[in-house]
C-alpha cells in the first residue's frame, strides 16, 4: 500500500517529499554541526544540503522527462549522472577552494546527504518503474 502511494506520486509532491526529508536530516544533524565546527559547521552542513538536494530534485525532473518502460534506463542513468556528478564535482571544488569549509566538514556532510538522497531518490524511482510496469501488464 504504501508503494503503491508513492508511485502514485506527482513531481512536486516527490521534490516536496525529498526536500522535507532532507530538511529533517538537516536539523537532526545541526547540533552535531554546530558542536564540531561552530556556525561554520552549520554553513558546511547547509551546503552540503543544498547541493545534493539540487542534484536530486534536478535528477527528479530528468526522469519524469523519460515517461513508461521504454524509458527506464535513461530516466535512471540521467537521474544517477545529476545526483552524483553535480553535488560530488562542486563539493569537491568547494573543499579545496574553501579551507574554512574543509575544516568544517564539508565533504562528510555531501556524503550523508548524497547518501540519503541516493535512497530517497532510488525508492521514488523504482515506484515509478513498478507503477508503469503494472500498468502496462493490465493493458
Amino acid at each position: 500500500m504504501f508503494w503503491n502511494k508513492l508511485a502514485g506520486l506527482s513531481l512536486p509532491a516527490q521534490a516536496g517529499l525529498t526536500t522535507a526529508l532532507l530538511c529533517g536530516l538537516w536539523i537532526a544533524l545541526a547540533p552535531v554541526a554546530y558542536q564540531i565546527a561552530g556556525p561554520m559547521g552549520l554553513v558546511a552542513e547547509a551546503l552540503g544540503a543544498g547541493l545534493c538536494l539540487f542534484g536530486a530534485l534536478l535528477g527528479l525532473a530528468i526522469g519524469a522527462a523519460f515517461p513508461g518502460s521504454a524509458g527506464v534506463l535513461k530516466r535512471m542513468f540521467f537521474s544517477m549522472s545529476t545526483r552524483t556528478v553535480l553535488p560530488l564535482m562542486v563539493g569537491v571544488a568547494l573543499h579545496f577552494k574553501s579551507p574554512e569549509l574543509a575544516r568544517a566538514g564539508l565533504i562528510y556532510y555531501l556524503l550523508v546527504f548524497y547518501m540519503a538522497t541516493l535512497a530517497i531518490e532510488t525508492t521514488l524511482l523504482l515506484a515509478q518503474v513498478s507503477r508503469t510496469q503494472g500498468s502496462e501488464k493490465s493493458i
